[in-house]
């Protein structure tokens, strides 16, 4: 019988394995949402689409997991507070970014470029300590986007630095900021379950107000009958 600690660490190791998979699906699916989406209206904002699905997904994620785990409710600390709604505001800031990309660039460069926390990560860990990247760090790092450009699916030809790549790379920055936040050790003892299920709830609560505003927006160079207006 294997030790509750390796028990544990090997469901830790599963669940992340399906995260990742759920993650990486998720990427052609709302691009193929998002594309459906502009056939369907096409004068619609692309910050509706996506602020809309970020809403849905979140909330009904948290509904789910409350339902699933109630007692992750009861009692919640001042540290589960602070730490949920910290991860809460840093992804409702920037996963709508992530999603509008999705309406203007491939679901592969999107993938791609949403790692880029592999390179923020190692560069803001030298910066705060003052320290210049090592050799084996920079080859680390090289390796590492390769991996990620290989498996993404990505193509040279289609990396260029519009607005869904730009959009993108500022997602990734909050992402960055969110694993900053979630990875101090002032909450270790906190309850993962309870975090999950505030983040959610304030992540959807933050983007409900932008598919609100952006619910009467049109998409440019789309006139109101819906047709695309003349470059002339």
């Amino acid at each position: 019988m294997k030790p509750p600690a390796q028990t544990q660490e090997g469901r830790a190791v599963t669940f992340l394995l399906a995260t990742t998979l759920l993650w990486g699906v998720s990427f052609p699916l709302i691009r193929a949402l998002s594309l459906s989406w502009q056939q369907l209206s096409p004068h619609a904002s692309s910050w509706f689409l996506s602020s809309v699905v970020v809403v849905f997904r979140f909330l009904l994620g948290g509904v789910v997991l409350a339902a699933l785990s109630p007692k992750s409710l009861l009692g919640i600390t001042r540290s589960e507070w602070t730490q949920g709604i910290g991860l809460g505001v840093l992804c409702g800031v920037g996963i709508p970014w992530q999603a509008d990309g999705l309406s203007y660039t491939h679901a592969s460069v999107s993938a791609f470029i949403s790692q880029g926390y592999c390179v923020w990560l190692p560069l803001y860990v030298c910066l705060s300590r003052r320290r210049l990247p090592s050799l084996d760090l920079l080859l680390s790092m090289a390796l590492v986007l390769s991996g990620i450009y290989l498996l993404s699916g990505a193509e040279l030809g289609s990396l260029r630095m519009g607005r869904g790549e730009i959009e993108t790379v500022v997602a990734s920055l909050f992402c960055t900021a969110q694993i900053l936040w979630l990875e101090r050790p002032r909450f270790r003892e906190n309850r993962s379950t309870t975090i999950t299920i505030l983040m959610f709830a304030v992540t959807g609560l933050i983007v409900a107000p932008v598919a609100l505003v952006s619910s009467g927006a049109r998409r440019p160079g789309v006139s109101s009958s819906g047709c695309r207006a003349s470059s002339r």
